[in-house]
Order: C-alpha cells, then sequence, then structure tokens
C-alpha cells in the first residue's frame, strides 16, 4: 500500500506534540523570537545554480521537563527562495533570472534541549539540543515558463521523505535581565534522505545549517 508523504508528516506531528504533552495544555515559560540565516548546499558536481543563502525568521517555546535542566522547546521557522527544476528532476535553489517557483519553506523542530549555566551569578548559559525536525515547502509559480515544472518542484519535495531532516543545534545565551536573554545559535538539519534517495551524491547535500540571533522572553 503506497504511503502519503503528507498524511505521514502530519501523523508524525501529531505523535510529537501528543508524546511531548504538547496537546494537553503544557507549562510554557519562555518564548524565543530569532532572525537568522540558512545555507544550503548544492553539491551537484554538475550544479549549474549556486547554493541556497537565505534569511529565516522564527519562534519557538520552552517547556520545562520534571528532569531539570531538560526542556522540549518546539518552534517554527519560515524562509523564502526560488527554485527550478534541473536536468535530473530535481527542485533546486535557483536565481531570479532563472527562476520557475517562489518557494516558502516552514521549519518545524522539535528537539530536546540540555542546559549548563556557566557561571556563579547565572548570566550565562550553553545549550544543546537535538531532535526530529521538518522541512515543509510549497512552491507558487514565480514565471511563466515555469508552469510546467511548478508540479515536478513540489513532488520533490516531498519524494524520498525530503521533508525529514533531523537537528542539532548549540546556543550560548547571556540572560540581560530577569526576564529578557540574548543569544547566538548555530543548528544544524541532516537530510538523511540522500542515504536511500539513490542520487548518487554527497550525503551533505542539501543539508541546512543555520546561524541566529534570538531573544529568551520569560513569562
Amino acid at each position: 500500500m503506497a504511503v502519503n508523504p503528507r498524511r505521514l508528516a502530519l501523523a508524525l506531528s501529531l505523535a510529537l506534540l501528543s508524546g511531548s504533552g504538547l496537546l494537553a495544555a503544557p507549562r510554557i515559560t519562555a518564548i524565543r523570537p530569532d532572525l537568522g540565516v540558512i545555507f544550503m548546499p548544492n553539491l551537484d558536481p554538475d550544479k549549474e545554480t549556486p547554493n541556497l543563502v537565505t534569511y529565516v525568521l522564527g519562534c519557538g517555546a520552552v517547556i520545562p521537563l520534571e528532569k531539570e535542566p531538560l526542556s522540549f522547546e518546539p518552534a517554527v521557522d519560515i524562509y523564502t527562495n526560488y527554485y527550478e527544476l534541473d536536468a535530473l528532476g530535481r527542485g533546486i535553489p535557483t536565481t531570479v533570472e532563472e527562476r520557475s517557483a517562489f518557494v516558502i519553506g516552514l521549519i518545524i523542530d522539535a528537539p530536546l534541549v540540555y542546559s549548563w549555566i556557566l557561571d556563579e551569578e547565572k548570566k550565562w548559559s550553553l545549550s544543546c539540543g537535538g531532535g526530529p525536525a521538518f522541512d515543509i515547502r510549497v512552491g507558487f509559480l514565480a514565471a511563466d515558463e515555469g508552469k510546467e515544472d511548478l508540479g515536478s518542484i513540489n513532488a520533490y519535495f516531498w519524494k524520498s521523505l525530503r521533508f525529514f531532516q533531523p537537528t542539532t543545534f548549540v546556543r550560548c545565551e547571556y540572560r540581560l535581565t530577569e526576564r529578557v536573554g540574548f543569544g547566538f545559535a548555530i543548528r544544524a538539519y541532516w537530510p538523511i534522505f540522500n542515504l536511500w534517495a539513490g542520487e548518487g551524491l554527497p550525503f551533505f547535500d542539501q543539508s541546512l545549517f543555520c546561524g541566529s540571533l534570538g531573544v529568551n522572553y520569560k513569562l
């Protein structure tokens, strides 16, 4: 029986939310708005398009777990870019001149996070974490020449579970006041679909790397 990847993504998301208690009125103690830059390498040796570099805007929540200093920190980030269909039938980032689709990407993270206090005054902290993440992309027609390619570009985003990219990150933060902190985070989203996609490209092709500045606001 064929598996619908969109339904699978929805089912996995709901399972994660249910397992974390997010659907049962959790205790959210802080929110984390952030702004950053995403880099996606195109490692095709015959590539004719550049690597993806674009801005990302997002916000997350902090939900402490019983075993502190562990926390669950779901987050959503949004980014945009132009895409085209290459000679191999791959939907890849491109320049405005070669665009076929305007793509909106929604990254949904569900990491568990462990944090350390680094100084006696409890001003500095270091956190690291990881967990499942979903890169949900939807393309819209950007040029009349791309009408025939738009469907194939959107289908490519779901093919071989390309939307599922587990994440790891590290974050350093400084507490400005009792309620406000400021920090820098580096995140990586791993393209495990390259293990079975069969395109013959390096594992890190289409991985996502993000550096962002964020605010931790305690509620």
